[in-house]
């Protein structure tokens, strides 16, 4: 086999290649080594050579997999070895290969799981969970949940949402010197930290110059930037709003939404960049994904991802994309717009992303990394045609990644670990811990989810992953009481994770009425139903906080009269899975350890928790047999056909489509 003198990057570039990438040699020395290509045609030689023999040939790994598997200061990682499945991008390691028979085929054929981050019920699962609870109160709260979220998200005639445009504003949005100063102090102290994609000297030399009036008449591009940051800052000044059309920083946020149409070509990102940031606010539901594709579109045509000689600001950018990007994705169902094997450029120091030994950017990009290949190899479509036990290897491939990825996130930030931030802290680093935990609860609970639904492995295996689940609900709850319940809080955050787990641990309550955790669980479902009474009168009523604190009540009376011996509750064995709990709720939503005390019986807490993702399980068990059995609905054949419904908010409870008029109007 022919090996090139130099790695493709350097051939592209017509330059020596040195064996090192410039950039990266200040965060990550000993991975980012130029890898020479194989040249194809020896490449083909050599494959015909050996097809029959079974041979395997060993192909250098993605550069973000030496990203991914750089060694940090608090726990190194070694490098892996792949081989080769057709191409690069698909590898596996050798440990993990497996050979199937086209009669393994699994059912996933045909009920293709989502990698959604929250939860629905189907109709028939509405039914079935109404005919054990014996009344139609679980019915009507969907229901009037899937009317609300109609109205919000559809434009009608009906509707006391105010629509959103792009006009440009006629009237300019003025703000004074002192009160920019302030916003923008708010954006670099709350906000940038988080996201950090701006050069903040360069940024404020001109928005605070003496030329201001002319850039932004003559300068759309930065226009469009500066009162992104402006609307960005002043939620935390001047506060926020939960619906569209009210308050400073909606009308501030407008101005830069007008400037879209000016900032969709080259070369102009950060913009884009900025509002997608405010766009992941509750007022910017319906936009949050178009702006979001858009700046990773602009970030690939201006060729971030390629370049090796970038400035830090343009790679700041890229990246700051990629992880937003892939987290999204992710979340909704879908494939990423950035293919990570065309990906080549350094990740930046970034000082402001760095809280203590925390380096949270480099942190967020391994983690998109890794739900990238969650979704590709678990719940893409063409992950849902491979066998079972392709899948099944494919599942502790990724939880192994998670491992290792959670062990190098410092404890104060490091899911499971159940340290609150203190009182007083910063907010930027208590925002990057839940962003932190979050995010990664969001892939692994997918990954659980399908390892249940695959049904595969020991019996004591799948009790141990139903355990975890139920935890993994707890201890999202738990995280609610440090949410701030402010317009500034992305989405995923105060409503989709508590969402999730409300969900969750629904199911476990009405299912096990009569297990020794269903109290503890029932307090949590109180306690997440409280944040969700806070949403409602932080907003005025515009976001449907009390509505779903009403899943509780539903358990608690259920658990009540299971208790009290009501033949109407529709009880059944706990130690019994059976049909009935098919296709009940897709569900994810977070993933980790219990941080509160868990007292069930039959189990007990570790002093450490040593693995959330179901590879090392994080309680303790005196023996197998010792598990109180849980039943957790599975998805199966009961969902309606042909409804491959995504897990997103938008369709939180059956399909949401733009309202356009009916056709009589549209002629007209």
């Amino acid at each position: 086999m022919k090996v090139n003198k130099s790695c493709d990057q350097c051939r592209l570039r017509k330059v020596r290649c040195i064996g090192l990438l410039p950039e990266a040699s200040s965060v990550i020395p000993s991975t980012l080594m130029c890898i020479p290509a194989v040249s194809r045609t020896a490449t083909r030689n050599a494959t015909s050579a050996s097809s029959g023999a079974g041979l395997e040939y060993t192909c250098p790994p993605l550069f973000l997999h030496s990203i991914r598997l750089a060694p940090t200061p608090f726990m190194p990682v070694p490098p892996a070895t792949y081989t080769s499945t057709g191409s690069c991008g698909a590898a596996h390691k050798k440990s993990s290969t497996v050979t199937t028979s086209p009669s393994s085929r699994c059912v996933l054929t045909r009920f293709p799981l989502p990698s959604s981050s929250v939860s629905f019920f189907s109709n028939d699962r509405v039914t079935s969970l109404a005919a054990r609870l014996g009344t139609e109160a679980l019915r009507e709260l969907v229901d009037g949940l899937d009317d609300l979220f109609k109205k919000r998200l559809c434009r009608r005639e009906s509707s006391p949402w105010e629509g959103i445009n792009f006009q440009k504003s006629l009237a300019a949005e003025r703000v004074e010197p002192w009160k920019a100063r302030a916003f923008f102090d708010a954006f670099f102290e709350h906000v940038h930290p988080v996201y950090p994609f701006l050069d903040r000297e360069d940024f404020e030399a001109r928005a605070l110059g003496p030329y201001l009036d002319e850039a932004l008449s003559f300068d759309p591009a930065f226009s469009a930037l500066y009162h992104g940051v402006l609307a960005l800052g002043s939620q935390f000044v001047d506060g926020g709003s939960f619906v569209p059309g009210l308050g400073r920083a909606w009308s501030l946020f407008r101005v830069s939404l007008g400037s879209l149409s000016d900032v969709l070509a080259p070369p102009v990102s950060l913009a884009l960049t900025a509002m997608s940031i405010f766009a992941m606010n509750a007022c910017c539901l319906q936009l949050d994904q178009t702006l979001l594709s858009e700046a990773a579109r602009m970030a690939q045509t201006l060729r971030y991802h390629k370049s090796s000689n970038s400035d830090a600001m343009h790679l700041k950018t890229f990246w700051t994309v990629y992880f937003l990007e892939k987290t999204a994705s992710f979340s909704e169902c879908t494939s990423s717009l950035l293919a990570d094997e065309d990906i080549g450029c350094a990740v930046p120091l970034a000082p402001e992303s760095v809280f203590g030994e925390y380096n949270w950017l480099l942190s967020a990009i391994r983690l998109g990394r890794i739900s990238s290949l969650a979704y590709s190899s678990l719940f893409s479509v063409s992950a849902s045609m491979q066998p079972c036990e392709l899948a099944l290897v494919a599942i502790t491939r990724v939880r192994r990644l998670l491992e290792d990825w959670r062990r190098s996130v410092p404890a104060a930030f490091r899911p499971g670990e159940g340290k609150q931030p203190q009182p007083g802290a910063c907010p930027s680093a208590k925002m990057v811990m839940l962003q932190t935990r979050y995010s990664y609860y969001n892939v692994v609970i997918a990954v659980d989810r399908l390892a249940l639904y695959l049904g595969q492995g020991t019996a004591d295996g799948r009790e141990r992953t139903k355990h975890n689940l139920m935890l993994t609900a707890r201890s999202i709850a738990e995280l609610t009481k440090v949410i701030d319940v402010e317009p500034y809080v992305p989405v995923f955050i105060l409503g989709i994770m508590p969402l999730s787990a409300i969900f969750i641990l629904f199911d476990f309550v009405i299912h096990n009425p009569e297990h020794p955790g269903t109290a503890e669980n029932l307090a949590l479902l109180e306690v997440v139903a409280g944040h969700f009474c806070s949403i409602d009168s932080a907003s005025k009523g515009a976001l449907p906080g009390s509505i779903i604190s009403d899943f509780a009540g539903i358990a608690r009376r259920y658990v009540t009269r299971v208790a009290e011996g009501d033949s109407q509750a529709g009880t059944i064995n706990p130690g019994h899975d059976g049909a009935d709990l098919d296709g009940v709720i897709e569900g994810s939503g977070g993933r980790c350890r219990l941080n509160i005390a868990a007292h069930n019986k039959g189990w007990k807490r570790s002093g450490r928790d040593t693995d959330s993702t179901g590879s090392s399980t994080n309680m303790t068990s005196e023996t197998p047999s010792t598990l109180d059995h849980l039943s957790y609905p599975t998805l199966g054949s009961t969902q309606d056909s042909g409804q491959a419904r995504m897990g997103e908010l938008k369709t939180l409870f059956g399909w949401v489509f733009p309202d356009w008029g009916s056709e009589a109007e549209q002629a007209a």
